[in-house]
């Protein structure tokens, strides 16, 4: 939170340059079709920019001040007497320490954060090993999953392929099983407000209520129902491969009823449009069967938070 002030006045600035770049831009343009630039059109187009920015403005600037930040009152109010103990500074020292080695080997997370050290002083640099430090002790004091809910979208949390973000970064999935013995995922906000929103159907909650009343099973959260510890990035990434084919066979499907509806499709493509349909029925099924699963997962992981 210590730059929080810095952060709402490079904010608030922003909009005051779009405004001016909007401005100078029309300006330009006027200089290149040799028109006035306070003309009756040139002005229309600036109010134009100007209400755009101004809506904008309002739809996403929630603190315009910081002597009145209700989002931050808000926040203080939410995690009043659900902050862990900090660690004392012999504790922050060793973990500065062992980040060295950790950020010189690329080990996550935090090495992106590696610009911001300041002579190995600044808990800045680190902020993200003491934030996963801290996160590996409450869950093994308290022998519990976890699901970490973050904006953070570096490379040094999560697992990116092809461009595509599939989950955590393998290696913070095995060390948190390997110091904890239980399991680790995350989820952006965006996918966590929309599987949190969801009601859970009866077989699910039936399931979770079972395992919640049976003391004879070992194993919690995850582990509960029989899957290991990567099961989740593995439904996951399946899952954004069917989607992505499911969608393409749609299109393809889309262009063969044209054939069909205006008469022009020959007999070898009447067969692809068969063959096509029955794949995209097949993993339109698999896809429903692979979020129901992922949907019993998740709520499971996150019953034992």
């Amino acid at each position: 939170m210590s730059n929080r002030p810095e952060v709402i006045i490079e904010t608030k600035n922003i909009y005051e340059k779009m405004i001016a770049d909007g401005e100078k831009l029309v300006n330009d343009f006027a200089v290149l079709l040799r028109i006035k630039s306070n003309g009756k059109s040139c002005e229309k187009l600036k109010d134009i920019i100007t209400k755009w920015v101004e809506a904008k403005r309002k739809t996403n600037l929630e603190v315009s001040s910081c002597s009145d930040d209700k989002i931050l009152e808000r926040i203080l109010t939410l995690f009043d007497g659900r902050v862990g103990e900090e660690y004392d500074s012999a504790t922050l020292e060793k973990i500065k320490k062992d980040g060295k080695g950790r950020y010189d080997k690329q080990i996550p997370p935090g090495y992106k954060e590696s610009k911001k050290n300041k002579g190995g002083n600044d808990n800045n640099a680190f902020g993200d090993l003491i934030y996963w430090k801290q996160i590996l002790d409450y869950a093994k004091e308290k022998n519990t999953d976890v699901i970490l809910v973050t904006s953070d979208q570096k490379e040094d949390w999560w697992s990116v392929k092809s461009g595509q973000t599939i989950g955590p970064r393998p290696e913070l999935k095995k060390e948190f099983h390997d110091i904890t013995g239980n399991s680790f995922h995350m989820y952006n906000m965006e996918q966590f407000i929309k599987i949190a929103n969801k009601q859970p159907d009866a077989e699910v909650m039936e399931e979770i209520k079972s395992i919640s009343v049976n003391p004879r099973l070992p194993e919690i959260g995850l582990m509960r129902v029989g899957f290991k510890p990567d099961t989740l990035s593995n439904i996951e990434e399946e899952l954004y491969y069917l989607e992505e084919k499911n969608e393409n066979q749609y299109s393809s499907l889309l262009g063969y009823e044209k054939l069909m509806a205006s008469g022009k499709i020959t007999p070898k493509q009447k067969i692809q449009y068969k063959q096509t349909k029955a794949s995209f029925e097949r993993d339109k099924e698999r896809i429903r069967e692979l979020r129901m699963k992922l949907k019993r997962l998740t709520i499971i992981g996150l019953g034992n938070l």
